[in-house]
């Protein structure tokens, strides 16, 4: 039975009202009083969708840690994504929900996503055919695996070994697109000029046109020094 207006009641009388009704410092169900409530969860809070802190801890929900992962496992799909293989964002009282479905969402890396394979954080395996990390690219067509990324995909998703005499970044966008120098990826790695020969004496092949130094009439025309101190004169170098 409620207290009367203006007194302090001798036990805890309503468990989920967030007052300390008979005054002992305890809140609903943090007060023993509260023990046996249908609201209270002791020790742990196990309902997490219910906006009650049924664990008296002064958290509710998703924000107790009882809901979180590692916790006792029942926020599973309402605070945490734990199915990571249904196209759906299941934990949406998460906070910072929504936060993606499936691998997009960062609960489910290493759990295996709606391809069978495991979500990673940012896509490493980059011939695989899948989109691990739910970014909604895959392969090479994600920026994980593109000059600049992680570097998981060199010499599959752009050359990186620009001196094999093999064209290695087969899965590129626009492949075949050239071995070594003639790879714009390789433009600047080692001896490659991509395009235009400027280095017209060091008996290199620098654009991987074929052409070396004065035999590339193009970009070293007649007058351009060459190796020995020569000068370049109808592709040779005098």
């Amino acid at each position: 039975t409620a207290a009367e207006p203006g007194m302090v009641a001798m036990m805890e009388t309503n468990c989920t009202d967030s007052i300390d009704d008979d005054g002992d410092m305890m809140i609903d169900c943090a007060d023993a009083d509260c023990a046996g409530d249908a609201a209270c969860e002791l020790p742990n809070e196990t309902t997490c969708d219910d906006m009650l802190d049924n664990d008296g801890d002064m958290m509710a929900d998703c924000i107790d840690a009882d809901c979180q992962i590692g916790g006792v496992g029942m926020g599973m799909d309402v605070c945490f994504e734990a199915t990571c293989d249904d196209m759906m964002d299941n934990d949406t009282g998460a906070m910072g929900a929504p936060d993606g479905a499936d691998c997009a969402d960062a609960d489910c890396v290493g759990i295996n996503g709606p391809d069978g394979v495991a979500c990673e954080a940012e896509e490493t395996d980059c011939a695989d055919g899948f989109d691990t990390d739910g970014d909604g690219d895959t392969d090479c067509d994600d920026n994980n695996c593109q000059i600049g990324g992680d570097g998981s995909g060199m010499d599959i998703c752009f050359e990186a070994t620009c001196d094999d005499m093999m064209d290695n970044d087969t899965m590129a966008p626009g492949a075949p697109d050239g071995e070594d120098c003639l790879d714009m990826d390789c433009d600047g790695v080692g001896i490659c000029e991509f395009g235009t020969e400027t280095t017209c004496d060091d008996l290199e092949d620098n654009d991987g046109d074929g052409d070396v130094d004065c035999a590339d009439t193009i970009d070293c025309p007649d007058t351009t020094p060459c190796d020995g101190g020569g000068m370049c004169n109808a592709g040779a170098c005098m």
